[in-house]
């Protein structure tokens, strides 16, 4: 296969932080093979690819910035071998604690018809954990956790759909899930937001929708707890609609759900309110139109 600015088809690379070189070819697993960093394999694919491009990431912590940008092709699979040994930190292997870049790993302006992450922590990062604008096509994150992030866990801007399965959000300074002007849909798992910090206006919010965002389904067993002062919600809509089918748990916040500027909160599912200081009453088939 050749790779580099050429277009190559179904190109699959390997990438392992402690038998790994970047000056390696990553045509295969194993000491003289793997690439050392996720970025080298991005770095690998140019602009364009045919088919399928796969990257597998071993168990390792990866002190990195994975920027993926510009890029077009079918589809691409980063597949780790585990959250809980698979680890994208922004900080340095120097201070493991002490974030040192702004995301953990971001995709901007591409042209991808699918993408698959599965399988990552991502952690320490002074932005946010995943952070994704301007792209096409759709987003599939499963088994993913995002912990001690100064910024949002999760954030997606003017992109597609964003199809989330078991994704676990844990201290943040902002917001557990931020979306803009796109979709994002929680097929079937659980996911879940704790630890939310509140440090001004419009944060500490398990789930914030702005503008046109529109979460499609919260299946059962996704619970989204918020922060406990300075009015946030666990969830707060603007100009944005969420459809629940399932159960659904919000804690830790003034108000369980805000909904402003024509927003819309349906659905069928059972919303069960803990540590809410001001409860919404909501319950199956409930409705929050353009209120509190």
């Amino acid at each position: 296969v050749i790779i580099g600015d050429t277009i190559v088809e179904d190109p699959t690379l390997y990438v392992d932080d402690t038998n790994g070189n970047d000056a390696n070819t990553g045509a295969a697993a194993g000491s003289g093979n793997a690439l050392k960093t996720i970025q080298a394999a991005v770095d690998k694919l140019g602009n364009q690819f045919r088919g399928t491009a796969t990257i597998n990431v071993a168990a390792g912590t990866y002190y990195e910035k994975v920027l993926i940008e510009n890029l077009s092709g079918g589809k691409l699979v980063i597949d780790g071998n585990a959250a809980a040994d698979t680890i994208i930190s922004g900080a340095t292997s120097g201070a493991t604690t002490t974030p040192a870049r702004d995301c953990a790993l971001r995709m901007t302006n591409n042209n991808i018809g699918e993408v698959s992450i599965k399988d990552f922590r991502m952690q320490y990062t002074n932005g946010h954990g995943y952070f994704s604008d301007y792209g096409a096509g759709a987003t599939n994150l499963e088994n993913i956790e995002i912990q001690n992030i100064t910024g949002s866990g999760f954030r997606a801007s003017y992109s597609g759909i964003h199809n989330c399965n078991n994704v676990d959000i844990s201290d943040v300074s902002d917001n557990g899930f931020y979306i803009t002007q796109c979709n994002l849909n929680f097929i079937t798992g659980a996911s879940t937001v704790v630890n939310c910090s509140n440090d001004g206006d419009y944060s500490g919010m398990a789930l914030r929708l702005f503008y046109g965002a529109y979460v499609g389904i919260l299946v059962a067993g996704c619970s989204f707890g918020g922060a406990t002062s300075h009015d946030t919600y666990a969830i707060f809509m603007d100009n944005s609609m969420i459809f629940h089918d399932g159960a659904l748990t919000l804690s830790k916040a003034n108000v369980g759900i805000r909904a402003r500027w024509d927003s819309r909160f349906v659905g069928t599912g059972t919303v069960t309110e803990t540590n809410i200081t001001t409860s919404s009453t909501l319950s199956s088939g409930s409705t929050v139109v353009n209120g509190s």
